[in-house]
């Protein structure tokens, strides 16, 4: 079963079921001059 994520506004891309590697849209255009960065954080 899929399950897509709501997003607000809707992606002009069309649903999203998994968001691992991201995504950018800028006016409904897919925006590609982007980088990820992930920061990961120890909590004892």
């Amino acid at each position: 079963m899929r399950r897509d994520l709501v997003l607000e506004p809707r992606p002009a891309g069309g649903p999203v079921d998994a968001n691992t590697n991201g995504s950018v849209e800028v006016d409904g255009v897919e925006f590609t001059d982007w980088k990820r960065k992930m920061t990961l954080r120890e909590v004892m």
